[in-house]
């Protein structure tokens, strides 16, 4: 009876330790699996650690590089903004002189300019003067000349009514003189008078 129940226990064991290896083999190749991954992700991880630890590297290099070359560039900076300074000082200085150089001469000229206008606004007002005392001066001797001209007109209007008298007189004279062709007495008397008439019209001319 033992026998029959030891080989029931085993026809109810066995298939379940059969299983049971067979579970414990497949667990032992999954866990062989993993354990190769884990290596291998073991060993990526040493990779990346290695490559981060030269790209750090790297960068600290990079990093002490750009330094260096932006602490340079800063000192030529520096450099060109003292000498750039240095420069704009200078010809800020040298503007200052100009403007300075130029303010005095346009003063100057500004000077001469007022004396000029001065002395030529003085020598206008004299000229104005002159101009004005010539032009009274002028006036009155053209007032003068014609006065003088009118009574010369007045004197000549005179002297042609004179002279057409004796112009009559004178024809008369003949007529007497043609009348009286006979006599040397009456010839005579007749030529005294145009001799007087003749005193009279040139001593009055």
């Amino acid at each position: 009876m033992k026998e029959a129940i030891r080989e029931a226990i085993k026809e109810l064991i066995l298939p379940e330790f059969s299983s049971l290896r067979e579970e414990v083999r497949e667990l032992r190749g999954q866990q062989r699996e993993f354990s190769q991954r884990l290596s291998d992700v073991n060993q990526l991880l040493i990779d990346m650690n290695r490559r981060i630890d030269e790209t750090n590297k790297r960068i600290d290099s990079m990093r002490e590089e750009l330094t260096a070359r932006i602490d340079e560039t800063n000192k030529r900076i520096d450099s060109v903004r003292e000498e750039l300074t240095a420069r704009i000082d200078e010809t800020s200085k040298r503007i200052d002189s100009v403007r300075e150089e130029l303010t005095a001469r346009i003063d100057e000229t500004n000077k001469r300019i007022d004396s000029v206008r001065e002395e030529l606004t003085a020598r206008i007002d004299e000229t104005n003067k002159r101009i004005d005392s010539m032009r009274e001066e002028l006036t009155a001797r053209i007032d003068e000349t014609n006065k003088r001209i009118d009574t010369l007109s007045a004197r000549v209007d005179s002297l042609n009514l004179r002279v057409d008298s004796l112009t009559q007189e004178v024809a008369k004279l003949r007529e007497d003189f043609a009348e009286f062709k006979g006599r040397e007495k009456i010839i005579a008397d007749v030529l005294k008078r145009v001799e007087r008439l003749e005193g009279k019209v040139f001593a009055e001319g």
